[in-house]
């Protein structure tokens, strides 16, 4: 399968849910974002379009984390925003420095570490983590960026 095809199921499933979470139909919501986080992680392994796929995973695991905070489980919202984090940072770690695949990584991880630190500031009652790590490459990009 192209892809195109999968980002396109991807995208389906991001609309689907977002569409129930405005209806408060949460469990269906639910649903359709959890099967949104199976596909950009499927989209994620297969790098194509980087970017692209970065954002997927990230706006996937955020949506889902919106849900919970809706429904007053900002616990469950943090473990999701820090699981993204997680899993971009793990790939950033492996990524070669200087590369699509990289500065793609490098946009998801400061997406997820801002949600994160925003999140454990706008809920500091339902902390549950130390604030999030940087990679090493994170770190090394933006000094080299602001020398």
């Amino acid at each position: 399968m192209l892809q195109t095809d999968q980002m396109t199921i991807w995208k389906t499933q991001i609309c689907a849910g977002n569409e129930c979470f405005e209806k408060c139909q949460i469990l269906s919501a639910l649903a359709h974002y959890n099967k949104a986080i199976k596909q950009a992680e499927h989209l994620l392994e297969n790098w194509v379009d980087h970017r692209a796929a970065v954002a997927s995973v990230v706006i996937s695991y955020h949506n889902l984390a919106d849900l919970y905070l809706k429904e007053d489980k900002a616990i469950l919202a943090e473990h999701e925003l820090e699981k993204v984090h997680r899993i971009i940072s793990t790939y950033l770690s492996e990524a070669q420095p200087n590369t699509y695949r990289a500065n793609a990584l490098i946009w998801g991880v400061s997406q997820t570490y801002i949600a994160l630190i925003n999140h454990q500031k706008n809920h500091p009652e339902h902390v549950i983590s130390n604030p999030p790590s940087v990679p090493n490459l994170f770190e090394t990009t933006f000094k080299n960026t602001f020398n």
